[in-house]
């Protein structure tokens, strides 16, 4: 990896950090009013952002809210976000970073 790819890279990193609490809240409160809809659509945003950085474990899981929220069943939704939570806050530790 050259340096002009290692910057853009670290640049998509903070953006997508810097973004992330207010997708995630509004991940939290579409799954908290039961709306499949808005579910699958914030997560679907989401997995497209986590994709780029290549944060596969946190692609895999809003890949299962997208999916439940097209299916209109959030039954474990609340768990599988609190796990999006804890691998993002893996990541913010790996780019040593503090939202």
């Amino acid at each position: 990896m050259n340096n002009i790819d290692i910057e853009l890279n670290y640049e998509l990193t903070i953006m997508f950090l810097d973004l992330w609490p207010e997708q995630f809240q509004l991940l939290r409160d579409s799954i908290a009013m039961n709306n499949g809809k808005q579910t699958e659509q914030s997560a679907h945003f989401m997995k497209g952002a986590a994709c780029c950085l290549q944060a596969e474990k946190i692609e895999n899981l809003l890949l299962d809210l997208e999916v439940m929220g097209k299916n209109n069943n959030l039954s474990f939704a609340a768990q599988v976000l609190a796990q999006v939570d804890v691998e993002m806050e893996k990541l913010r530790v790996s780019f040593n970073v503090t939202l």
